[in-house]
C-alpha cells in the first residue's frame, strides 16, 4: 500500500480557517438582528470586501477587519476599540451612500 492511498489529516491551518469563518458568520448573524448594530456589520462586510478586491487586483491587501479588535502592532486602546471604530466609520459611510442612491426612486416611488 502507498502513502497515496492513506488518509489525510486536515491541517491546522485549514480547521482554524474553517472555525474562523464560522465564528465571523455567527457574530455577523447576530450583529444583523438590531439595526444599530447591523451598520456595524455593513462597515465589517465593506472593509472586508475592499480588502478581496485589493487582492484580486494585486496591490497589498492591509489588515484584515476584525470584528471590534484593530489591527495587531497598535496601542492598547487603538487595539482594542480600533475595529470597532473603523467598522462604525465605513458602515456609516455605506450607509449614507445607499441612502443617497436609492432616495430618488423611494420619492418616485410614493
Amino acid at each position: 500500500m502507498t502513502d497515496a492511498a492513506a488518509p489525510r489529516d486536515i491541517s491546522p491551518s485549514v480547521l482554524g480557517r474553517l472555525l474562523g469563518a464560522l465564528k465571523s458568520l455567527i457574530v455577523g448573524t447576530l450583529f444583523c438582528m438590531t439595526p444599530l448594530t447591523s451598520v456595524l456589520v455593513l462597515g465589517w462586510l465593506m472593509r472586508r470586501m475592499r480588502r478581496t478586491a485589493f487582492r484580486a487586483a494585486g496591490l497589498p491587501p492591509g489588515p484584515r477587519p476584525g470584528w471590534v479588535l484593530g489591527e495587531r502592532g497598535s496601542g492598547a486602546v487603538s487595539r482594542l476599540l480600533g475595529g470597532l471604530g473603523a467598522n462604525i466609520r465605513e458602515g456609516l459611510l455605506a450607509l449614507t451612500s445607499l441612502f443617497v442612491a436609492t432616495m430618488p426612486f423611494t420619492l418616485i416611488w410614493l
